[in-house]
């Protein structure tokens, strides 16, 4: 018989949910002050985000507001998934695949 923890992995995904949160936290009072993030600054601040949104979905959404806070991420410009990780079963890029996906319709429709 096979025994799984997740323990770890649900510890893991926690301590990352915490430092995504310092860094959407940085993110937003930047933007409330207009102040201009330096490039180390937001490529640090990116990689937090990445590693949130590397979370298992099924995780992140036992974890209040990840999916959300991520999508605005998103948006923002600071999450930048890989072409294999926008699907339309990811909650966080279920949009931006949609978007792309319509986009590649009209173009096929304009082409005929």
């Amino acid at each position: 018989m096979l025994i799984i923890s997740y323990r770890g992995m649900i510890e893991q995904a926690k301590e990352t949910y915490e430092r995504f949160n310092t860094a959407y936290d940085i993110i937003m009072e930047a933007e409330a002050n207009k102040k201009k993030l330096n490039k180390t600054t937001k490529s640090l601040l990116e990689i937090m985000i990445q590693e949130a949104f590397e979370i298992d979905s099924e995780l992140r959404k036992s974890l209040p507001g990840l999916n959300y806070k991520l999508k605005e991420m998103l948006k923002k410009g600071y999450l930048k998934p890989k072409e294999e990780d926008i699907s339309p079963f990811e909650p966080v890029t279920s949009e931006l695949f949609y978007k792309n996906f319509w986009r590649e319709v009209g173009k096929a429709l304009k082409g005929n």
